[in-house]
């Protein structure tokens, strides 16, 4: 229930926000000198200012906020939620921008930098989306692979890394066909 600020040299914990229903994702917005916070238990994406960590601003994105990312440009969150959405927010006034539909809860997710692609683990899948037009282009089925929760993108080799507990694997997709390779 709390966001909690730790001084990594002393390894003491510095500042704490509290108040906050099931603190999920946390990121931060240079452009606009924020920590961005999801929150499961209520659904909101929360802004506060890096420094004082007095609240800013507060949207509700949909059921069991979870995940968030920055793009690239800095000027986009985008917030995984149980609704089966991506909801996409400027990153100054978290207005909504857009919205992908998925087939089922986002688990992670990871913005491709160089492209609008976004790389989805929803249930036995991942999702191909584009934040551009916001919508999915391709969904790459996992076989007897599922639970496919952790995921990481390296983007230079065209590779996207898939965690799955059943069975327990890590799957290696090559990002361009889909293609599991390793």
């Amino acid at each position: 229930g709390s966001l909690e600020v730790i001084d990594l040299e002393k390894g003491d914990r510095v500042k704490r926000v509290t108040g906050l229903h099931e603190p999920q994702g946390v990121a931060f917005v240079p452009a606009t000198k924020q920590v961005i916070v999801a929150c499961g238990g209520d659904g909101t994406v929360r802004a506060f200012d890096s420094v004082t960590l007095e609240a800013m601003q507060k949207v509700t994105v949909g059921e069991d906020a979870d995940n968030l990312r920055i793009d690239a440009d800095g000027k986009t969150i985008v917030v995984g939620h149980s609704s089966g959405a991506l909801t996409l927010l400027d990153a100054v006034t978290l207005r909504q921008t857009g919205e992908v539909t998925l087939s089922g809860h986002p688990e992670s997710f990871q913005l491709e930098p160089g492209t609008s692609r976004i790389f989805v683990n929803v249930p036995d899948a991942v999702v191909v989306a584009d934040r551009s037009t916001h919508t999915v282009s391709a969904v790459w089925k996992l076989g007897e692979q599922s639970r496919n929760f952790p995921m990481a993108l390296d983007e230079a080799n065209t590779r996207l890394y898939v965690g799955c507990r059943r069975p327990a694997r890590l799957l290696v997709l090559d990002t361009d066909s889909g293609k599991t390779i390793a």
